[in-house]
């Protein structure tokens, strides 16, 4: 399994579980997202939320607009969030994205 389609979720019921079917309904999900506010929750604990411009294949992810929020119980301070600008996040740090309506 690609790392886009562990992204996106499976089919739904009633689609095709043909390769090429589920390949072109992910990068449909994807190009949904762009300009979409998101959350990354990352293998250190930082969220980062900021504005989806794209992914490649191993998961890397560049947004815009981004700000830092660390996790007080980990850091052991609570802090105002911290704005980063445009970022690349690889995708191996990764733990969870979610996309705000």
């Amino acid at each position: 399994m690609s790392n886009l389609e562990t992204w996106v979720d499976g089919p739904a019921d009633g689609e095709s579980t043909d390769p090429v079917s589920k390949k072109t309904a992910a990068l449909q999900k994807l190009r949904n997202w762009i300009n979409k506010m998101m959350r990354i929750e990352m293998t250190d604990t930082r969220i980062l939320v900021g504005r989806f411009i794209c992914t490649d294949r191993d998961g890397n992810t560049i947004m815009a607009s981004c700000h830092e929020y660390l996790n007080p119980e980990v850091c052991g301070f609570s802090d105002e969030p911290r704005l980063l600008g445009l970022v690349m996040v690889p995708g191996r740090h990764i733990v969870s994205v979610s996309i705000f309506k």
